[in-house]
């Protein structure tokens, strides 16, 4: 299957920024940035509208003005208000407003344009109605553009929208979802074909319905039905050009639908009484009807509801109303003239008479009609001859309202709490009050600004320019796409959690001067990575010098790690280098560019210097074939030596798939099955790309391997960490054609494979601790049980992997002086890697801390600002200011420091993410080892270890800690005791020193003392021992079988073999003078004096054991 892309290793390099800015702000809804849900909060506050840009930025806030170039925008995110031009602009939405203000407007206006107004009818002239509304100041329509006017405040109505989604369901709800999205002005659209739509509504006897829907891309295909049945209701239907009515299986047809005809604008009278249904046209010419059997009793058509689908194309359902019927039918309008219903169902034909406001209307009527007076309350709708070859208009902007309505036109300004509008069905500006607004959607010419950088927030992404000068306070500020002024971020907007991210899309300056000359990498807990030159390590201080500051001594309470005369940080570019060789077949290096038209092998013995392999792989798409990598081999050119992973590649599409050399059989059929079997049957995350052109990273981290495409994580394969890691490189390609010399879409490369833009670097410092296995880190992690009151404060980390815990003593400029198990050792700096601070895990729940828990973890600084350089450099600090080309600032830690801003690559204000770095150690945190959970009687007895008093016990073997094998059946001619133990057991470290000298005053020809220890380390046992000064003989119990084996289930358990490895005696628990009972046991038991107890009927409870 193609997944979505999930980019958790996002390119976030310097180099290619221009290049790469776009897609990385498009993407970052999937980028792994820890994002605190209470930060996300405020971009979904209600209270807060939302400001969109054409690119698809957005930025929630306020709108303070607009005028005819401007917008100006309030955003709790930034300092002072943002002045944007309105051409890099596309909407605003507006908070939401609950309750809903109430709207006491009597007429609901429909123009031909789509807009959609309500307001109160107050007068009339030759050419306009006039109007005054809760929403609008006074304004008049000019009668060219009206559809209709119809009242709202009439007993009358039934349902009248659609107001968004309100309402409508899915008509079969456990089978399909709900496929149409809700406009601005309430309007359902879907563009996807055979959805439907339901509305519940209760209909009275004689109901008139007019619906108008609409497509934009061709005649509409639809059904809208009265009923509960789309295939039985009474329904309008549209068979390709056809408009059919429908009961059941009656139909009749309605017109004929012409190529161009987008619009249907319908009116359904139903009477369910005489069983009849009409059907007109919105200038009331009758289109066609059905009738039912006149006979019957009950109502030929009972709809209990309306259903829209779309089945086709897209269609939007822009109004519905469904209202009482009085009987009366409409007639043909002439074009030009109109229909006036009024509330006695009596309906007048002819143009609109004029009248003032607040006087009566008087209608001439046409030639067949006396002439009529009446009051405007007496008018139930207005209905204006529609010329059905006219197209709704298209206006800029778009005005709608919450509680309904929408006006298209220019808006003119935005400013106390009012918006004017120019419209063009009225001749003067239309002014509305802002209270209940929706949206306003901005059309204009978009212009492309100048905007090469991207902050990224909470809830949204905005492009725009990083301004780095004194203009602002701080200095560091922000232009958006089409800003006209600076602003900087408002800190208290991540006061308590979030974090925002400017990031630079051009590459910036060479970072060099940062780090030439400081050959040691500082980490800090609040995630900075700075480069240092470090002096010594003594007494919870460090002497150094850094590049940026004076200060020569900081406290290791702020230290995470450091590292120790890091190697020069060798990038290898290209394939020019002398060590690259052709291997087998043909191959063309141009020095950019390796290019394998056929099955060929190239590699470079000494090319992996770092962690991360970087390259442009092109593919001719006429092909299925393979590259297998060959990656950090010792040899060059073994794959038994090396990591290896096969890029598969068939047609458009590639997967990733790691493979053992080992198991090379069956693989030439496996070339042959690709082509009818992409992915392995779908079992693979596969790519597809229509040109054959990807960027792949390989990256290594925790021990593994991450094969990363286009910013999709498609596969991690782990390294053999007992293999030895080298440095080589190999490419094996295995090119197989469709067709030859055949073109493939916009894919260039008809056959054959490319790599290009090919890059080793390190994710940051030294690549050592990425491969470090996450099995052995949290391992090297993990506190033994024995350790708890003293545990280790450090891991020392070797140049080849290997990792040390214990007490770091102190570094000078030739020594690491380290303790660890009692014993101190010192170390030539050449040798270590790194030196990592432990701090110390929570003690207050560690019974109920569980193995592998994180109990504390590092605290991400939550003042001032993170600056990034290249190679992932991190330092953070309060900017006060600029001079030249420095950015100043100042920390709690290094006081002033200046740093050269050409260099910055990405600021970060707020909470400091752990996930800006690749690693930076912020998942070395120690924890405890969880507290076995033995089943304990409550007695202290063991019933069923009884049971075993008198049998033989059953052979075994366990490892000792001093190398050697114990074997139970050795020792068939002595007393043997076996004490079943741990080093976090209170009751079994207590006993194990009196059973240890009980044992003693016998010939150990004759006793032996065995203390079987479970489930620990030898080096944990080792070290307890030594610290105690104790010295019996131990045998290592690690999974727990031999204790099986004796139904161990509380401890210290203990058991006395005869000779013949009977077994005599069984105890659970320890109690005083325990050991003067264990040497009564065994020294009858030599006499021959001892009386073996019943089985469950042994000693008494001890007093104490643990669980």
């Amino acid at each position: 299957m193609i997944s979505n892309r999930f980019p958790i290793f996002q390119d976030q390099r310097p180099n290619r920024r221009r290049k790469q800015i776009a897609p990385f702000i498009a993407l970052m809804g999937g980028i792994a940035l820890v994002l605190n849900l209470a930060a996300i909060a405020i971009a979904d506050d209600p209270s807060s509208g939302t400001l969109y840009w054409h690119e698809g930025d957005t930025l929630y806030g306020e709108l303070l003005s607009v005028d005819e170039e401007t917008l100006t925008w309030r955003s709790p995110l930034f300092v002072d208000p943002l002045q944007i031009e309105r051409s890099a602009l596309s909407a605003v939405q507006f908070r939401k407003v609950d309750p809903l203000p109430q709207s006491h407007d009597k007429f609901r206006i429909s123009l031909r344009n789509g807009d959609v107004l309500f307001g109160d009818l107050i007068g009339a002239t030759e050419t306009s109605l006039l109007f005054e509304s809760d929403r609008f100041s006074p304004f008049s329509v000019l009668l060219e553009h009206v559809e209709h006017v119809k009242r709202v405040d009439t007993p009358d109505l039934i349902y009248q929208g659609p107001r968004g989604v309100e309402g409508w369901t899915t008509p079969n709800p456990n089978t399909e979802p709900f496929g149409w999205n809700e406009q601005p002005n309430g309007e359902l659209v879907t563009d996807s074909g055979n959805h439907g739509a339901y509305q519940k509504l209760d209909f009275s006897d004689r109901v008139e319905v007019e619906f108008v829907i609409e497509s934009e891309s061709k005649r509409p295909s639809f059904t809208f039905a009265l009923g509960e049945s789309r295939e039985m209701s009474l329904r309008v239907e549209s068979w390709e050009e056809i408009l059919v009515l429908l009961s059941g299986f009656q139909f009749t047809e309605l017109a004929t639908l012409k190529e161009d005809q987008k619009r249907v604008h319908l009116h359904m009278f139903v009477d369910q009484k005489k069983h009849t249904v009409e059907v007109f046209s919105h200038s009331g010419v009758k289109l066609g009807e059905l009738k039912g059997d006149p006979k019957k009793e009950e109502p030929e058509y009972k709809p209990k509801g309306l259903q829209i689908w779309n089945r086709d194309g897209d269609l939007t359902l822009k109004y519905i109303r469904v209202d009482r019927w009085n009987g009366n039918l409409p007639k043909p309008l002439k074009t030009g003239t109109s229909r006036i219903h009024l509330t006695d169902g009596s309906i007048l034909y002819g143009d609109v008479p004029q009248f003032e406001p607040g006087e009566p209307v008087n209608f001439p009527g046409e030639s067949d009609q006396e002439p009529t007076e009446f009051s405007v309350d007496q008018i139930e709708s207005i209905v204006v001859n529609d010329d059905p070859e006219s197209s709704p208009l298209r206006a800029v902007d778009q005005v709608s309202w919450q509680t309904g309505g929408v006006v298209t036109g220019k808006v003119l300004r935005v400013e106390d709490e009012q918006i004017e509008i120019s419209a063009e069905w009225s001749e003067a500006p239309v002014s509305a009050s802002l209270t209940g607004l929706q949206r306003i959607r901005l059309i204009s010419e978009p212009t492309i600004p100048d905007a090469p950088d991207g902050l990224v927030y909470p809830g949204g992404t905005l492009n725009g320019k990083l301004v780095i000068s004194n203009d602002t306070t701080p200095p560091v500020s922000w232009i958006s796409a089409g800003g006209l002024n600076p602003s900087a971020l408002n800190p208290n907007a991540f006061a308590t959690a979030g974090n925002a991210r400017f990031i630079r899309g051009e590459e910036p300056a060479d970072s060099s001067a940062l780090d030439d000359g400081y050959p040691d990498f500082l980490y800090l807990r609040n995630g900075d990575v700075i480069p240092c030159i470090l002096h010594s390590v003594r007494d919870e201080r460090i002497e150094l010098e850094v590049p940026f500051s004076d200060l020569s001594e900081i406290s290791t309470d702020i230290v995470k790690a450091v590292e120790l005369s890091v190697p020069e940080r060798v990038f290898q570019r290209g394939f020019e280098d002398e060590g690259w060789k052709r291997m087998l077949g043909g191959t063309k290096n141009d020095g950019d560019r390796l290019i394998m038209k056929t099955s060929a092998t190239y590699g470079h013995p000494e090319i992996l210097t770092g962690d991360e392999v970087r390259f442009r792989l092109d593919w001719g798409a006429q092909q299925y074939s393979e590259l297998q990598i060959q990656l950090y081999g010792e040899r060059l050119g073994n794959p038994r030596d090396a990591t290896n992973l096969k890029i598969m590649l068939n047609g458009t599409k590639l997967w990733v798939e790691d493979f053992d050399p080992a198991v090379q059989a069956g693989n030439q059929l496996q070339i042959r099955q690709l082509r009818m079997n992409p992915a392995g049957g779908g079992r693979q995350t596969f790519i597809d790309s229509e040109k054959g052109s990807v960027e792949i990273s390989l990256s290594v981290r925790d021990g593994k391997i991450h094969v990363v495409v286009d910013g999709q994580l498609l596969k991690s394969i782990p390294m053999d960490h007992q293999k030895r890691i080298g440095k080589s490189l190999t490419f094996k390609a295995n090119v197989n054609s469709i067709t030859r010399n055949a073109a493939y879409g916009s894919n260039p490369l008809t056959r054959g494979i490319m790599i290009s833009d090919f890059e080793v670097r390190n994710l940051d410092g030294t690549s050592v601790k990425q491969f470090i296995v996450e099995e052995t880190r949290n391992r090297t992690l993990l506190i033994p049980r024995f350790r708890r009151e003293r545990p280790s404060s450090h891991v020392l980390m070797a140049r080849n992997g290997d990792l040390l815990r214990g007490h770091l003593k102190h570094i000078d400029e030739e020594t690491v002086q380290f303790e660890s198990q009692l014993e101190e050792f010192p170390f030539s700096r050449e040798r270590i890697a790194a030196v990592i601070w432990l701090h110390p895990p929570s003690t207050t729940e560690t019974d109920e801390t569980e193995e592998g828990q994180e109990a504390e973890s590092d605290e991400p600084l939550r003042e001032g600002m993170q600056l990034t350089f290249e190679d992932h450099l991190r330092f953070s600090m309060s900017p006060t200011g600029v001079q030249g080309d420095y950015l100043i600032g100042v920390t709690p830690h290094f006081g002033e420091c200046r740093i050269p801003f050409q260099a910055i690559g990405e600021v970060v204000l707020g909470e400091i993410p752990q996930e800006n770095g690749p690693v930076a150690y912020s998942q070395w945190i120690p924890t405890f080892a969880k507290e076995p959970d033995w089943d304990i009687p409550e007695s202290g007895s063991n019933v069923e270890g009884s049971k075993l008093i008198g049998t033989e016990s059953v052979p075994f073997e366990l490892a000792g800690i001093d190398g050697n094998t114990f074997r139970i059946r050795d020792h068939l001619d002595k007393v043997v005791v076996l004490d079943f133990w741990a080093t976090w057991c209170g009751p079994c470290v207590e006993a194990l020193p009196d059973y240890i000298a009980a044992t003693a005053e016998f010939d150990p020809e004759d006793v032996l003392f065995v203390a079987v220890n479970l489930q620990e380390t030898p080096q944990e046992v080792r070290a307890f021992l030594a610290l105690k000064g104790w010295t019996p003989e131990v045998a290592m119990d690690s999974a727990g079988s031999v204790a099986s084996d004796f139904a161990v289930s509380g401890i210290p358990h203990t058991v006395i073999l005869s000779p013949g490895n009977i077994i005599e005696s069984v105890h659970v628990g320890y109690r005083e003078n325990g050991g003067i009972e264990m040497r009564t046991t065994i020294q009858q038991i030599l006499d021959g004096t001892w009386e073996r107890p019943t089985p469950n009927t042994d000693e008494e409870s001890e007093s104490s054991s643990e669980e």
